[in-house]
């Protein structure tokens, strides 16, 4: 694995979307073909030998802690280890690479070129989702950043696939809050769905943490997933899930892989 210091790298944690695992992997090492790729394999398909295909430093992890939480049947005290868990999964792949920015791959996430507009935020993106916080969130951003409760601003996520987020802030907000308990418990009892996803929970502790956000002029919207981004000067799109469940015979692959080895 190069520790190259590249302006980007990318993290991808998977399960089992074969055939968009491949596609996605493919994307990237098109345009960053030196780029560090660290794959955390959720105790999904074992893509051990895919990884190798594409140069990605791969980790099998023997249990699944998902990135998707079920807040509605989980206690506050579960949540909150599960994303310290996962906090803790991403200081130790960032532990791999020493890039300025890492982006957040997931399956649906193609890049079609070098991405050649990042703006001096800590957090650049998001494509897919525009996520409004709720009421009592924002209300509770507002006031950790010093604007009056009456501000009407609406705040949004954006860590989520396709995000460019930078290295030393999200490390210096994951060590913050591993160790800060205290923080986690607010932000649940604002919304227990500031912990649906990751993403979520991440956008808004790095928001309260102090973090900037903007976006890309070369990151493409896909709010509402018609994937009519052809054509256009994009360099990371969102295909969302055009390839989810469309499988592919993942033994044969890798015998052709075997075959094909560069």
């Amino acid at each position: 694995m190069n520790t190259t210091n590249n302006k980007i790298s990318f993290i991808y944690q998977c399960y089992k979307q074969n055939l968009a695992f491949v596609k996605c992997l493919d994307n990237v090492r098109r345009h960053y073909p030196n780029s560090d790729i660290i794959v955390l394999n959720d105790f999904g398909n074992d893509y051990r030998e895919i990884c190798e295909y594409f140069n990605c430093d791969y980790t099998y992890f023997q249990d699944n802690n998902n990135v998707h939480f079920d807040v509605k049947n989980l206690s506050i005290e579960t949540v909150i280890e599960k994303y310290r868990k996962y906090l803790n999964r991403m200081l130790y792949a960032l532990s791999k690479t020493n890039s300025e920015y890492f982006m957040r791959l997931e399956d649906d996430i193609k890049i079609k070129a070098e991405i050649y507009h990042i703006p001096n935020f800590d957090i650049v993106g998001q494509l897919n989702v525009y996520g409004n916080f709720n009421e009592q969130t924002n209300l509770m951003i507002n006031m950790v950043r010093g604007k009056s409760q009456d501000n009407i601003e609406k705040f949004i996520f954006n860590c989520g696939g396709g995000s460019l987020i930078r290295r030393k802030a999200f490390l210096d907000y994951a060590s913050y809050i591993i160790n800060n308990p205290k923080m986690l418990e607010m932000m649940y009892l604002l919304n227990p769905n500031n912990f649906v996803t990751v993403d979520i929970a991440d956008g808004l502790g790095m928001l309260l943490y102090g973090c900037t956000v903007g976006r890309s002029m070369c990151m493409y919207d896909n709010t509402d997933g018609k994937n009519d981004y052809k054509g256009q000067q994009y360099s990371v799109v969102n295909q969302y899930k055009r390839y989810y469940n469309m499988e592919i015979e993942l033994s044969s692959f890798k015998s052709y892989l075997h075959k094909n080895k560069k």
